[in-house]
């Protein structure tokens, strides 16, 4: 049973390996416990039984800390969110020449008004009625 868990404890490192993922620390804990448990002489059905459970806990344990860690770091950001947001101008918004700047949050945006001849000066208050593009449509509040 021994040239089991060794020769799984490789396949699982070349996986690991060839896939670029940290799955191996879900799988490596279940392994190494099967090696300990085989040299300590344990019945293979309890090996196999622990094995199996203790690789299902790793793998919680990874998806909960690891993975939802990573997650949260990330910044979960969608365009849509956007709509509905207010935002200042900082650049003059002329939408029939197509230029102009504001800023919701910390970011800068290009903009344009709902309508053609739509124009808003620096410092007016927008809200963001829609996304076309990498321009937002916006609108006076």
């Amino acid at each position: 049973m021994a040239w089991l868990w060794l020769s799984l404890l490789i396949l699982a490192v070349v996986a690991c390996v060839i896939s670029k993922k940290n799955i191996f620390v879900t799988v490596l804990p279940g392994l190494v416990i099967s090696c300990v448990m085989d040299f300590f002489g344990a019945w293979e059905v309890f090996q196999i039984i622990v094995t199996v459970v203790s690789l299902a806990v790793c793998l919680i344990v990874y998806k909960v800390f690891v993975d939802g860690r990573s997650s949260f770091s990330r910044n979960s950001f969608s365009l849509d969110d956007l709509v509905g947001e207010r935002c200042v101008v900082v650049e003059r918004v002329d939408s029939f020449a197509g230029c102009g700047l504001v800023k919701v949050g910390n970011k800068f945006w290009s903009a344009r008004g709902t309508l053609e001849d739509d124009t808003f000066e620096a410092g007016e208050s927008l809200i963001v009625v829609a996304i076309e593009g990498v321009k937002l449509i916006c609108k006076r509040v």
